[in-house]
């Protein structure tokens, strides 16, 4: 399916990665993360412009040394150069998403805790979450999302008439667009 269209409260909620990221199109990018009690995303400056939503949890932002107290059902937007912070002050995880414009991490990045985030030192290498498939030569072109790819096979989701049953097709990939 091209875009993301996913109940994203409850996967928020349910996310016990430090930083995940969900969706990766050209100009923005879908991340989630969870904030331990007393732990902080890091005082950082972007040169793009990024959007939090809390889901759970108590907190604080800080966008240029002004903190402002967050909680569920707050949303925070930093402007490009911005020096700013998310800080979790309560007693359980912080749970929100982010969107950054345009996208910051690599696609698909998965950091488990926050050491794990600052020893990998990632950013966007312009890959992004969709692919098109071209399903018969001057065929019909569907738009997908790779979800997962190995040396033997790759699961793709596609908007397609045939989405809830499996196929099994070969693949040449012929060009990056």
């Amino acid at each position: 399916m091209k875009g993301y269209v996913q109940d994203i409260e409850s996967i928020a909620v349910k996310n016990e990665d430090f930083r995940q990221v969900l969706y990766t199109a050209r100009n923005c990018q879908l991340v989630v993360m969870a904030l331990k009690p007393k732990e902080e995303i890091g005082a950082e400056v972007h040169k793009l412009d990024q959007f939090f939503r809390v889901e759970e949890g108590s907190g604080e932002a800080v966008l240029d040394g002004i903190r402002t107290a967050i909680s569920a059902g707050f949303a925070v937007v930093v402007p490009a150069g911005t020096n700013h912070n998310i800080i979790n002050t309560g007693s359980v995880p912080l749970k929100l998403y982010t969107l950054y414009a345009p996208p910051n991490h690599r696609d698909g990045v998965v950091h488990h805790t926050r050491a794990d985030a600052e020893a990998d030192n990632e950013h966007f290498d312009g890959e992004t979450t969709e692919y098109r498939v071209e399903c018969a030569p001057g065929g019909e072109y569907f738009a997908g999302a790779l979800h997962e790819i190995n040396e033997d096979d790759a699961l793709f989701d596609f908007n397609h008439p045939l989405e809830s049953q499996p196929l099994k097709f070969e693949a040449k990939i012929i060009g990056i667009l």
